[in-house]
Formats: structure tokens, sequence, C-alpha cells
């Protein structure tokens, strides 16, 4: 008996270890939120927009206006395809650019809310993201200047029709035209 208690005596002090920033996201990003519907605000140093969007799945649609044109912005979890002017296009590869921060160099915050929503912010330097842990969703992010907000979440069908683009718009696929090199 002295034997064991002498060697849960020289074990070092058995303590919580915190989740750090990329565990959280690693976590949240396992999460299946039920399709939603938004209103979105970005503004910047030369102005604002405003988007209302939907997200499904992996699936997002955001319409809004851009410079004074109506625009649309589809994600079918691959690609993205823009609407604006009478012209769509689309790009492949789009999906690195919706990913949530993989939270390395970020540092996990306090719980919080925006908008009356639940949210954990990640910190790194000048850049601040909250995430919703229940959709799997930035719904705040301060980042070079720029400042993103989501607000009116309603947890509603969305129809899988949504997030195509328009039957009578021939889809440009823009995808290699930026590529240069070998």
């Amino acid at each position: 008996m002295k034997k064991l208690f002498l060697i849960f005596a020289l074990l070092p002090p058995f303590s919580a270890r915190a989740e750090t920033a990329a565990e959280f996201i690693s976590r949240v990003e396992k999460n299946v939120p039920p399709p939603i519907r938004f209103a979105m605000s970005v503004k910047t140093e030369g102005g604002s927009m405003n988007y209302e969007g939907a997200l499904k799945d992996k699936k997002w649609r955001m319409d809004g206006t851009v410079n004074g044109q109506n625009s649309t912005v589809l994600f079918d979890g691959k690609d993205v395809v823009i609407v604006m002017m009478g012209m769509a296009m689309k790009h492949d590869g789009a999906d690195k650019m919706i990913d949530l921060p993989d939270g390395n160099g970020f540092e996990l915050g306090e719980q919080t809310s925006v908008g009356g929503q639940p949210c954990r912010m990640i910190v790194r330097k000048s850049e601040k993201v909250c995430i919703s842990e229940r959709y799997a969703l930035p719904i705040y992010a301060e980042t070079n200047g720029s400042v993103m907000t989501v607000t009116d979440i309603r947890e509603t069908a969305v129809p899988d029709s949504e997030f195509d683009p328009p039957a009578n718009i021939p889809v440009m696929d823009m995808s290699n035209a930026l590529r240069f090199g070998g």
C-alpha cells in the first residue's frame, strides 16, 4: 500500500489541459449544421456591402449588391459561381477560400455572442474571428481593416435548387484563366 501511495505522490499533479484554437476548429468542422438563412455585412474603408445568405450542408448562397450591381455568389462544395451583370463565372478550388481558419497561430479566446448568437473568439495579431459552434460558421471577423458580421440567423428549410446557377445564363469556366507558368 505504501508503494502505491509513493508512486502517486511522485507523479506530477493532474490538471485539465486547455483546448487550443486548432483543436477547437477541428472539433467544430465535424459539426453538421442545420440549414440556415442569414444576413451578412462587410464593412471596409471603401464602404460596406450587405448580403442575404443561405447555407445547407457544404453549400452556400449570397445575394447582394456590389458597386450598385446585383450579384449572387453560389458555392456547391467545390466550385464558386459568381452571377453579375448578366454573366456567370465559375472558379474551381475556391473551397479553400471559405474554409474556417485552421486555428494555427491563433489563441482560443472566450465564449461570447454576436447578434445574440453564441460564438467562440479566436485571435491572432490583428485578426479576430468569432465562430459559432452550432453552425460551424464564422459570424464575426475583423482583419486588415475589414469587419464581417453575420446576423439574423434563422434555421429553416433551404431547397437544393437554390444553390444552382440560373438556367438561362451560360456559366463561363474561369478556373484556369488566372494561372500562369507550369
